[in-house]
């Protein structure tokens, strides 16, 4: 009897250990959900807020860095739905960022690739896209800590497509 009560605390304790170390594995997996308008420069994995954008950060043992942004439905086990973007490397000590906005959209600042524009990544119901905000717009919504860490040149390009629009000369 003695021996059956042992190996039942013992079945318990290693079901226990096994269940919490399964748990912290996974968690130690999954996405990170950075909060909209915050801006970061980590490596790791990560995911907007509410919707199915995925963003990989890593570093190559080149020590160059590389990002990938992919669109994933919430199950980790179900295949991408439309794929994702271009990989794209990058220097270490370069002043890139990423920030997510209040539509989950992720906006890209990268200077090695261009220092006077970034690129936004978004998703519509069948799928995924970027655009390159510029001198003639697309910037809205940029969140405000990701426009205020902008270096000057990106700023005025900024500033050039968000200014209203000229009316046309009319004639009379």
């Amino acid at each position: 009897m003695k021996q059956l009560l042992v190996a039942t605390v013992v079945i318990i304790l290693l079901g226990t250990g096994i269940w919490w170390l399964r748990a912290r594995l996974r968690a130690a997996y999954e996405p990170r959900r950075v909060s909209p308008n915050v801006v970061f420069q980590e490596t790791g994995r990560f995911r907007s807020t509410r919707g199915p954008i995925e963003l990989r950060v890593w570093t190559e043992p080149s020590g160059q860095l590389k990002y990938y942004v992919e669109l994933k439905p919430d199950d980790e086990d179900s295949p991408s739905r439309a794929g994702g973007g271009p990989t794209a490397a990058f220097r270490p000590n370069s002043d890139w960022m990423m920030c997510w906005d209040t539509r989950d959209r992720l906006w890209v600042y990268v200077p090695d690739h261009d220092a006077r524009h970034c690129t936004c990544w978004y998703a519509y119901p069948n799928g995924f896209g970027g655009l390159t905000p510029g001198e003639h717009g697309g910037w809205d919504g940029v969140p405000e800590a990701f426009l205020a860490r902008l270096p000057e040149p990106a700023k005025a390009v900024y500033r050039a497509g968000s200014a209203p629009a000229v009316p046309a000369a009319t004639t009379r």
